[in-house]
């Protein structure tokens, strides 16, 4: 570990640690996907490439926020509170439908890490090392 790395408050690594896992899983779908294309499980090819254009981009918002959350950047707290929000929009999605049983601990798992980063967000070790001068 770097120096500034274990200068960190701990509440900020967790933080950056949840929000890499997540651009972690979402990176999985698109590679999921990916080899799905090709192995011509696709019924809707142009559908499947767009999602996995989307999933990528996700992918690669995320590792921008834990970047600059490691830097102390102060849009990468606005980022990642934009993100949880969407995830928590996901999970309340997943607790209805079809698969509803199935759907409930998705839900369940995407509620309880985005209320965790949410908190942590806002934790005050957090706010102190991501506010800077406007």
């Amino acid at each position: 570990m770097s120096k500034s790395t274990l200068s960190q408050p701990i509440s900020l690594l967790i933080l950056a640690a949840i929000v890499a896992i997540e651009a972690l899983v979402v990176a999985g779908y698109g590679v999921t996907y990916v080899i799905a294309i090709f192995a011509g499980e696709s019924k809707l090819v142009s559908a499947m490439i767009s999602l996995v254009v989307l999933f990528f981009a996700v992918a690669a918002f995320l590792v921008a926020a834990t970047r600059g959350l490691l830097k102390h950047a102060r849009w990468s707290r606005s980022a990642i509170v934009f993100w949880q929000t969407c995830q928590l929009a996901v999970a309340w999605g997943s607790f209805t439908g079809e698969g509803a049983a199935a759907g409930f601990w998705i839900g369940s798992a995407l509620i309880l890490v985005s209320v965790a980063a949410l908190g942590l967000a806002f934790s005050k070790p957090v706010l102190a090392r991501t506010r800077g001068d406007v």
